[in-house]
């Protein structure tokens, strides 16, 4: 597991390595998780695409999936919500 402070971060970790799965916050500061995510989807140039799931309580589900997010999970109390996500997009084994 590879954590990022920011989504200038997270983006230039994605440049050095691929993930199984990203779960992105949209509240960061330096670069916001919709702007990396854009970014990341940019670096993929059509290859393979990495499941990403939006981690908020301040974007909606229509916010993370036009940034080309996969998903979009509520922040709560309880991480059950996104490791079902995660299960979902990069299942163990696959």
């Amino acid at each position: 597991m590879v954590t990022a402070s920011n989504g200038q971060e997270a983006v230039e970790a994605f440049q050095v390595s691929r993930y199984d799965a990203v779960v992105m916050d949209c509240q960061m500061p330096i670069m916001d998780g919709l702007q990396a995510t854009l970014l990341i989807r940019a670096l993929e140039n059509g290859s393979r695409r990495t499941p990403i799931i939006g981690y908020t309580c301040l974007c909606n589900r229509d916010e993370c999936l036009a940034a080309g997010m996969d998903a979009h999970v509520q922040k709560t109390a309880s991480l059950d919500p996104v490791k079902s996500e995660l299960l979902r997009w990069a299942p163990l084994g696959t």
